[in-house]
């Protein structure tokens, strides 16, 4: 026979359990969204010093130099985009699986926040990672365009 007290111990061990289980999958999802951060940080820097690169091998009349400035922009913003695709998978993967390991316990779903956000937010939040390099490949396609 279980008594009460064994009843609630066994609640404040799943608790425990959820708790240490939502906390990886927090690290997880934090860890993702700084690869994202990262990336797109490099991606900003490489991107500026390109366009420099461009401008100085225009105004210099150098279009050798422009059309393989504008190849390197163009391949750049090509590989961000691809790798911030891989992190945002990641992230909704990492987000799905915990979200089911928490749905599969007594535990209630308000305790933990991340399962709180629509996913039409989570989405929204990841305009601009997945959108900036899409608009860099533009821009370097005007510039093929134009300059070569």
């Amino acid at each position: 026979m279980v008594t009460s007290g064994d009843q609630f111990g066994g609640q404040g061990q799943e608790q425990q359990q959820i708790d240490e289980i939502y906390e990886r999958y927090r690290r997880e999802l934090a860890h993702e969204d700084n690869l994202i951060n990262q990336r797109l940080g490099w991606f900003f820097v490489a991107q500026s010093l390109l366009f420099a690169g461009l401008g100085v091998a225009l105004k210099q009349n150098i279009c050798a130099l422009s059309e393989i400035v504008i190849g390197v922009g163009f391949i750049s913003s090509i590989l961000i985009l691809i790798s911030v695709i891989a992190a945002v998978s990641a992230f909704f993967r990492w987000r799905y699986l915990l979200t089911q390991d928490i749905s599969s316990s007594s535990v209630r779903n308000e305790e933990y926040p991340h399962l709180m956000r629509s996913r039409s937010i989570m989405i929204a939040g990841f305009v601009a990672p997945l959108g900036l390099p899409i608009l860099f490949m533009i821009a370097w396609l005007l510039a093929w365009m134009f300059v070569v």
